[in-house]
């Protein structure tokens, strides 16, 4: 089936054993191992040696579902489902690509933030660059050069506020391909709740985000003045660790304009 729907993933049976104690035995009166085994189903994907493992309802869940999807396909040989929809894999698993450090000094002399920093993972590596911008907001999160309230630098406007916008272009070169779905994750300051771009669905290594939104800080206080003098605005780049995308380049592309209208 997988086959006739040009699904690059295999199937195999697999034995597991899902536990194991010491017990008597009755004819010998000798200590054993009693194991109980369970069998699952081993899905492994051709294109990235991947592999997932699939208990036997779970299966069975899916094998229907994969017919049901072959049944449409022949008659519309077009039919596709999106990735996370599709039977014939599992949802794909995030995976954190690396953190990008934007450091914010400029603000504290009230001058807009651009930078293209480097994206590291956690082993020390650079495996790209992100391209961010932080600049100056009216009390409608409209971006303005010289807003009304600004004063000739950050400590002199303690107790008032500001409006920012923080804005995430595009990631470069990120060596990272085998994933899609590409996106930022971040918290400012002392935000509680963490801010996402829209994922970028497409595998590549320069995804485009074009992301902006206002960031309101109530009351300027030494703490937040410390915050951009001293330490970075760390931006996260995750995607989704997958290497097969079974939608079509041009359908994926409709889906993004699509997301992106809405």
């Amino acid at each position: 089936m997988a086959d006739l729907l040009k699904k690059r993933v295999i199937y195999s049976v697999k034995v597991c054993v899902r536990d194991s104690r010491i017990v008597e035995d009755p004819l010998t009166n000798n200590l054993v191992f009693l194991k109980t085994a369970t069998a699952a189903v081993v899905v492994k994907d051709r294109s990235t040696a991947r592999e997932a493992l699939w208990p036997v309802p779970v299966f069975r869940e899916r094998h229907y579902r994969m017919n049901e999807y072959l049944k449409i396909f022949s008659k519309d040989s077009s039919y596709r489902l999106p990735l996370r929809e599709d039977p014939f894999y599992d949802v794909p698993e995030q995976v954190l690509i690396g953190r990008a450090n934007l450091w914010l000094m400029s603000l504290v002399h009230l001058v807009e933030v651009e930078d293209i920093v480097d994206v590291v993972d956690d082993s020390g590596t650079t495996v790209g660059q992100l391209h961010a911008k932080i600049n100056f907001a009216n009390l409608a999160g409209e971006i303005c050069s010289d807003p009304s309230n600004l004063r000739e630098n950050l400590s002199r406007m303690l107790g008032q506020r500001l409006d920012l916008v923080i804005q995430i272009e595009e990631c470069l070169n990120i060596s990272r391909t085998r994933v899609i779905d590409i996106f930022v994750r971040y918290r400012f300051f002392e935000e509680t709740a963490d801010t996402e771009t829209k994922p970028y669905p497409f595998r590549t290594s320069n995804p485009v985000f074009k992301f902006q939104k206002h960031v309101i800080v109530h009351r300027v206080t030494p703490e937040f003045v410390s915050f951009v003098e001293e330490k970075p605005f760390v931006l996260e780049v995750w995607g989704s660790g997958v290497g097969v995308d079974p939608l079509p380049k041009s359908q994926r592309v409709n889906q993004y304009i699509t997301n992106t209208l809405q």
